[in-house]
Order: C-alpha cells, then structure tokens, then sequence
C-alpha cells in the first residue's frame, strides 16, 4: 500500500511539473521608432491625402542594454488617435470619422470594444528588413484636428505576453508639427504631446 502511494505521488509531481510554465529568464525591452507625416505642411484640401509611415528594422536596438535584439511574432504597432481641435475640451471631439483611410503597407483598422469615434489601431508588416507601415488617410471634412500616435507600453511576442515585454516609443520625426493650430486655441502642449502628434487643417 505504502509503494503504490509513493507510486501516486510521484505521478502527480511529474504531471504538475509537466504543465507548469517555465520561469521567464528574457528581460524586459524598450524600443524606439520614428513616425513621419507628409506631405509636411499644415493645410490640405478636403480629398487630399496626407500619408502616414513608420519604419522598424529586425534587428532592433534595445535602449535598456544596448543590443540588438531579434523580436519576431509580436504585436507591432499603435493607435492613431484623431481630434477636432475646435472641439477639444468636449468628450465628443473624436474626429475618425471626418477622415477615410487605405493601407499600402501594414494595416489601419477599427477594434470592437475600442472608443472608435477617436482611435484607429495601426499595425506594421514584416519584410525582410524589419517592420512598417505607409498609412493614408483622406480628408473628408473641414476643419482643425491633432493627430497623436502613443507609444506601445504593452509590446509582445505573440503566443508569450508576459516574457520578455517591450516598450515601443514611437517619435513624430517631422521638422515641423504645426503644433501652433491646437496651442493658439488651447495653450502649450506637454513636451510628450508634442514628440507624438501632428497638427493640420482641411479647408
């Protein structure tokens, strides 16, 4: 009796041991991309297109160590969040709607669940270089509207979302962001809203 007990036992640790996870060993990462809007002026017409692009290569350095780093399979991307600046101090100023959008590379999309009135979930195609995304949207309406695209805080390898977890900074690289159309109306920006949005006005 006391053999198969020790028997049984033995069982049960190697079953448990045999579907437990393995500890996470990988660090935790912060990466960094640039995002451009053209073309770089701070008016267009109703139907022009401004294009959206961002680009991430593979490897990408991680600012924490230093390294190059080979992060396959994750859930590149953000969101691009679209105000009506006239509009900004009211909780209806999602603006989504004043624009249409097309993908020559990566996608741009709605979510279910998701504030779709404001936001847009963009997300990167893998190539062989790296990631990107070249995003168009078209003007639908007049008026004045700020573009932002956050950071990533919750960047991971699909299939391991709690190993090994990024933080994607994602910079607006263009020279001039027109911030003066939202800063006229409202006063200065954040220095974090500056480094990510994107001002302009359709008429």
């Amino acid at each position: 009796m006391k053999k198969i007990l020790v028997y049984i036992l033995f069982l049960s640790i190697i079953s448990t041991a045999a579907t437990c996870h393995k500890p996470c060993n990988e660090p935790n990462y912060s990466f960094e991309t640039g995002v451009k809007f053209s073309p770089e002026s701070d008016s267009l017409h109703v139907g022009d297109t401004i294009w959206i692009t961002s680009s991430i290569p593979n490897p990408v350095l991680d600012n924490n160590s230093g390294k190059a780093i080979i992060y396959e399979n994750a859930n590149w991307g953000s969101t691009l969040i679209i105000s009506d600046i006239l509009e900004f101090r009211d909780s209806n100023r999602g603006a989504v709607a004043d624009f249409s959008y097309f993908a020559k590379t990566g996608s741009i999309y709605s979510m279910s669940g998701t504030d779709t009135m404001n936001v847009k979930q963009l997300s990167y195609q893998e190539n062989i270089s790296g990631y990107e995304f070249k995003i168009g949207i078209v003007a639908g309406k007049k008026g004045l509207y700020i573009l932002t695209i956050p950071d990533n805080p919750y960047l991971f390898r699909k299939g391991n979302p709690k190993c090994g977890t990024a933080n994607l900074v994602i910079l607006n690289q263009n020279n001039n962001k027109h911030v003066n159309l939202f800063e006229d109306k409202w006063g200065p920006l954040s220095s974090y809203d500056v480094s990510h949005c994107y001002c302009l006005k359709v008429y």
